[in-house]
């Protein structure tokens, strides 16, 4: 039996559909640059409204009439524009963008979104929500949290971040996955996600936090923590300084540290140097020795002096740096730093010849 004819068959029908998809493709394409095309022609006349309310200068409320009136076809073609310009506003300017959205149906839209089978929908619902900062819609954001998709949760709680509603913390803080068994519904958030959503809850969520930083479980403890550190709650920094001398998970207990660095004062100077002793892990010793820097009082200077010669490159690195920003204390330590050692003096010098760089104040040349 001869193939041949049977084979220049089948090579042609292939030829044919890969043509067909060539075609397709290019056809679908001219569509939508034709599509971008006339929805841009029809947003053009209407930006510089947009513009007018989110500036806040619709004084007599002509522009907002007039986009909350557009067409469904127009409104369409100027709808990224109005979203992406409440992501920049806040105050009333952000409200009447909102109640535009409000007119055209977008909002009550994206709420129906949240229960739709299409994990798409339901992220795109939630950013939006997000964006007008819609309380209403908090529980059934909470909800969404445990969603089985991985990028819903993400979008959920960055958007329940933007709406800063305190009611959402405590489900917020348990979305985060545990590094032991406790059972999780969902795929959940990173920790630094759930940490940015809650630091736009604080104040009012700091009961929420100081229940996180005592909690049995390490992950919610370390994402309470980092929360705690970069939030002004006095109550909540003294139970930081009361959990760094019992917390015994090694990276959380660093994190208290790094945090009384931000949230600390001079009181706290003491209780960060012992805590830089041999004994203590490296992380720990090198969480203390920056913190010992940022909160930039000369008492730290004699231990960041002596840390300049440790074993460990990097915390001598890091307390020379420290010591550069306590000041005047610190720089004649680091002077003085030639005369302990070659790695003291190597971790002086590069200290040194970085704040020349920088422009600091007393440093003129390498010592």
């Amino acid at each position: 039996m001869n193939v041949t004819p049977l084979l220049g068959v089948a090579i042609t029908l292939v030829a044919l559909v890969c043509l067909s998809l060539v075609g397709l493709t290019v056809l679908t394409r001219l569509r939508r640059h034709r599509r971008e095309r006339v929805l841009a022609r029809l947003a053009a006349p209407h930006r510089l409204l947009v513009l007018e309310v989110s500036a806040g200068e619709d004084e007599d409320d002509a522009a907002f009439e007039q986009l909350a009136g557009l067409d469904r076809r127009t409104w369409t073609s100027l709808r990224p524009a109005v979203t992406a310009m409440l992501g920049k506003v806040r105050g009333i300017p952000a409200e009447r963008l909102v109640e535009i959205l409000r007119r055209h149906g977008d909002i009550d839209l994206a709420r129906r979104r949240l229960t739709s089978a299409s994990p798409v929908r339901r992220a795109r619902g939630a950013h939006l929500l997000g964006l007008a900062r819609d309380g209403a819609s908090v529980p059934a954001l909470i909800r969404l949290l445990s969603d089985p998709d991985p990028e819903v949760p993400l979008v959920v709680a960055r958007s329940l971040g933007h709406i800063g509603d305190a009611r959402a913390a405590e489900a917020v803080l348990r979305a985060v996955p545990s590094r032991r068994a406790r059972p999780h519904r969902g795929v959940g958030i990173p920790a630094w996600v759930a940490a940015e959503a809650l630091m736009a809850m604080v104040p009012q969520a700091e009961s929420v936090i100081q229940h996180g930083v005592i909690d049995p479980d390490p992950t919610i403890r370390g994402v309470a923590v980092s929360v705690a550190g970069h939030s002004i709650m006095p109550a909540t920094t003294e139970l930081l300084r009361a959990r760094l001398a019992v917390e015994e998970d090694p990276s959380v207990r660093a994190g208290i540290a790094a945090a009384l660095g931000h949230v600390g004062t001079a009181g706290d100077v003491a209780a960060l140097v012992r805590a830089t002793a041999p004994q203590e892990s490296a992380a720990l010793r090198r969480a203390c020795a920056t913190a010992l820097g940022e909160l930039g009082h000369p008492d730290g200077a004699d231990r960041l002096a002596l840390l300049l010669g440790d074993q460990d490159r990097r915390l001598a690195q890091l307390s020379a740096q420290s010591l550069v920003q306590l000041g005047g204390v610190g720089l004649d330590h680091l002077r003085a730093a030639r005369a302990q050692g070659e790695q003291a003096a190597a971790a002086a010098r590069a200290a040194w010849e970085l704040a020349g760089l920088r422009s600091v104040p007393g440093v003129v040349a390498a010592p």
